[in-house]
């Protein structure tokens, strides 16, 4: 059963368990539609709240994976996992082919980065088409572009089994942007990793770890 906060549902699911339903998908026949993986953050949540239609884009998801110590701290052992989309994309693209990459054209990573370490793989811009269908589709606009290209471009992807929002993702992988040791995230503060060396990032980071659990306590909406 999902859980759900401040009206966005997440699944109470491991990164394990998450790679196995993706790559159970990966090798199903080609569906009417692909399946839709997004990454919910605290974040995301606080920006669901002021903008409904985004709200449902969120669920409509066919996996939400939490992505959020947040929503784990949160969650009150509803959710028993932070499932990074940055850890599913790293575990997931060794063992896949025939994958297309949405990236933004003034993004840190380019097209070339993006082959470097995909050489597989089909990179265009948001304002492109891809010339040919691949089974994984990772779109990687930010929140919320990423979220209402998805919406907007499920359909037109043909051949596609699993299409799946990866924000930042993407710049890991090329390592255009460095993601926090591994202390600091299995301690949770990955954000303070954030805060550090893009300090510019504060009012997201605060949206995060202050107006999110803010909302939650004030609004008595959580519950599963």
């Amino acid at each position: 059963m999902r859980v759900t906060m401040l009206g966005v549902e997440l699944d109470p699911i491991t990164t394990h368990n998450a790679l196995q339903t993706m790559h159970g998908w990966l090798q199903e026949g080609i569906t009417a539609l692909p399946r839709v993986v997004l990454t919910p953050n605290p974040e995301m949540l606080v920006y669901a709240q002021r903008h409904p239609e985004f709200k449902t884009i969120l669920n409509s998801g066919d996996l939400n994976l939490p992505d959020g110590i947040g929503l784990k701290l949160c969650s009150g052992g509803a959710l028993p996992e932070r499932v990074t989309g940055t850890d599913i994309v790293q575990q997931l693209v060794p063992t896949t082919t025939h994958i297309g990459c949405v990236i933004t054209a003034t993004g840190l990573s380019t097209r070339a980065d993006v082959l470097r370490v995909l050489p597989q793989a089909e990179v265009i811009t948001e304002a492109e088409q891809f010339s040919q269908p691949h089974a994984l589709v990772l779109v990687g606009l930010g929140s919320p572009d990423q979220e209402h290209w998805i919406q907007k471009h499920r359909a037109t992807l043909p051949g596609c089994r699993v299409v799946m929002a990866v924000g930042g993702s993407i710049d890991h992988l090329t390592g255009k942007q460095v993601r926090a040791p591994l202390l600091f995230r299995r301690l949770g503060l990955e954000w303070l990793w954030r805060l550090v060396l893009q300090p510019q990032r504060w009012r997201r980071i605060l949206t995060a770890t202050v107006v999110f659990p803010w909302l939650l306590l004030t609004q008595n909406r959580f519950h599963d």
